[in-house]
Parts: C-alpha cells; sequence; structure tokens
C-alpha cells in the first residue's frame, strides 16, 4: 500500500491564550514518515511537534504528527497542514484552519492625566477582536458617556472633552459577540488654572503689592495663592 494520510488536522476554533494541539496521522510503506507541518503555506521550522510512529502489517509505517500551539495569539490564526517529502516531491494533507474568537483585547486604554480647569482634553480607547466588529462606550464616573451605535463606539475612540469643572474617572467597554470587557479606569485631576495678568502695582525695600486675576478654579473654589520670587 502507498503512503496516504489516515489523518488531516481538524478545524479549531479557540480563545486568545488558549492551549491547541493540531494532529496528523499517515501511513507509509517500508520506513516511518518524518512529518513536518506549515502555516500559512511556509513551513514551521520550530515547530513544537511530537511524532508516534508504530510499525504495522507488511512492513507498513502508522506515523501521527501532534502540532502543540502554547497560549494562541492572533498571529497564529490561518490555515494548518503536515507535509511530507516523497521521492523528492512534496505531499501535503487537507488544510485545517484556526480561528481565533474571544472576548475582545485591548491596545490602548485611557491614561491618567493631569489638566487645568476647564481645559480641552483627549482620552483613547482601542480594542480588538476577534470576532469583529468591537464596538466601545465611554464611561465617565461609570455612567455611559455614548451608545453602541453612535459614530463614538468605532474603534479605535478618542473622546474629546471640552474641559472639566473637577476631577473624574474614565474607562471604555469593549463589546463584541462574546461579551464586554473593560479597560483600566483613567484618573483625570483638574487644577486651578494660573492667574492672568500678575501686575506690581506697589514696591518698597520691605514689601510688594501684587495683583493678577485668578485664573479658572473648576468647582474647588480657589482660597489662596503662593507667590515665589527669586
Amino acid at each position: 500500500m502507498g503512503l496516504r494520510f489516515v489523518e488531516s488536522p481538524g478545524n479549531r476554533t479557540a480563545s486568545p491564550g488558549q492551549d491547541v494541539a493540531l494532529r496528523c496521522t499517515v501511513q507509509a510503506p517500508d520506513e516511518p514518515p518524518d512529518i513536518t507541518w506549515h502555516h500559512n503555506g511556509h513551513p514551521l521550522e520550530l515547530a513544537d511537534s511530537n511524532q508516534l510512529h508504530l510499525p504495522l502489517h507488511e512492513d507498513d509505517w502508522l506515523g501521527t504528527s501532534e502540532l502543540s500551539i502554547l497560549a494562541v495569539q492572533l498571529s497564529d490564526m490561518g490555515w494548518y497542514q503536515c507535509a511530507l517529502w516523497v521521492d523528492g516531491e512534496q505531499m501535503l494533507s487537507d488544510e485545517a484552519h484556526l480561528t481565533l474568537e474571544g472576548l475582545p483585547v485591548f491596545s490602548e486604554e485611557p491614561q491618567d492625566q493631569t489638566v487645568a480647569a476647564e481645559t480641552p482634553l483627549n482620552l483613547s480607547c482601542r480594542a480588538q477582536g476577534p470576532p469583529e466588529p468591537v464596538r466601545l462606550v465611554w464611561l465617565q464616573d461609570g455612567a455611559p458617556l455614548n451608545g453602541l451605535h453612535e459614530a463614538l463606539a468605532r474603534v479605535p475612540s478618542t473622546l474629546t472633552l471640552a474641559g472639566l469643572t473637577r476631577s473624574a474617572e474614565f474607562s471604555c467597554e469593549a463589546h463584541n459577540a462574546k461579551g464586554v470587557t473593560t479597560s483600566r479606569t483613567a484618573v483625570v485631576t483638574v487644577v486651578p488654572q494660573q492667574p492672568q495678568n500678575l501686575a506690581l502695582v506697589t514696591q518698597s525695600t520691605t514689601a510688594l503689592e501684587l495683583a493678577w486675576e485668578p485664573g479658572a478654579s473648576g468647582d474647588e473654589p480657589l482660597t489662596h495663592c503662593t507667590v515665589q520670587g527669586s
């Protein structure tokens, strides 16, 4: 009996971070088959695979190779085949497709900021599947700022604020068909603006009289000011 694939690898769907194993079995005459693996048409030079060879009747051999993919990630998605060489020609098994599906993963999350009161600021958020699409919902102090069908929900998303009068916490939720993931919480700390139009009113050898216009202080009233000189 000539060489033949008894078992080709099967399609798999996994979650990011999950371990995956693909199996291929070949029956070959005369000598144990040396099975290798391809990913998207390219040989896997450093594949983590184990081979088992069993002798059969009439000098035939049964060879099984198991490819292990630990903690799968997006770059592992695609087509897999097992391969072997016979008389200078390469034989390939049927293709198996590895698909990843799971909760969205953040590649960019909102970061802490310190801003002056009533000063514009931006916060950014980005997440991806699969599965796609991924939609984003922004939260301020736990309350949603947009819906899933608004333009702000598209990835990547930038939340533009005209200014805050008090400190607040911001986060974003990433939604896809598998569920919801929540980003880190960014704390935006609001401080009073610097005083404007600082001017010297009078000066003596022992004292200075200054005048200025206080900057916006938001919801926290400005109660005192310190002036340093050199």
